[in-house]
């Protein structure tokens, strides 16, 4: 299962148009300005990819969906300088979701089809499991908030916090004592965890071994 980041810059530019007049004889100074916001850079440990190795096709329940064993990844931010931001996920493989209910169209993550083009499955990232690291941010320990409306208010994550497919809701960082707004990050360390869950063996009708992949972007939100 592969993990992708993305690089985004962020530019706030601004105009100074002072002018200084010292008689008929002054001509005007114009200046134009612009400041750039620190520039962050996301990373992910082993370049994002997650090896969750072979899992035997006789463990799958017959007539249930399996959850497969969860796997950790950690993230990284770097920024140039103190910048508000926070992070948000998109599913690559969204046309391969198994969906049926509306937290899997909303939060599962595609995991390819099989030959017979059965969507095979799909994985959650959740962003603050209860058996992951704290999270670290300017060498401080900190925790990981979420907002579900563009970062108009901000709520402690739990440990069934999860990522949504589509970049809906955005994940940042605070202090461990006020979780209404997020703090500026000059560098950032997270953990999060990766929990694949497939179909039914009779769904699947599996007749040989069947690989799955899936393929996240994560994208970087200056708040």
């Amino acid at each position: 299962m592969k993990l992708r980041f993305s690089r985004f810059a962020c530019y706030l530019p601004f105009t100074m148009l002072p002018f200084f007049t010292m008689g008929a004889t002054s001509t005007n100074i114009r200046i134009k300005a612009a400041v750039e916001q620190g520039a962050c850079t996301p990373s992910l440990d082993n370049g994002g990819v997650l090896e969750f190795g072979d899992f035997p096709v006789s463990h799958l329940y017959t007539d249930t969906p399996s959850g497969l064993d969860t796997r950790s990844i950690n993230m990284h931010i770097t920024c140039t300088a103190p910048v508000v931001v926070g992070y948000s996920f998109q599913d690559d493989r969204q046309d391969t979701l198994d969906g049926g209910s509306a937290d899997i169209q909303n939060y599962g993550f595609g995991i390819g089809l099989t030959p017979a083009q059965v969507h095979i499955g799909h994985f959650y990232l959740y962003v603050a499991d209860s058996g992951l690291p704290t999270p670290v941010v300017n060498n401080t320990p900190a925790r990981t908030i979420y907002s579900d409306n563009g970062g108009t208010q901000w709520q402690l994550a739990s440990s069934s916090t999860k990522a949504s497919n589509s970049g809906s809701n955005i994940m940042a960082f605070s202090s461990t004592d006020d979780f209404s707004r997020p703090l500026a990050v000059e560098t950032a360390t997270a953990t999060l965890s990766v929990h694949p869950v497939v179909q039914s063996l009779k769904t699947l009708a599996l007749t040989d071994d069947q690989p799955y992949e899936g393929l996240a972007t994560l994208s970087l939100v200056y708040l």
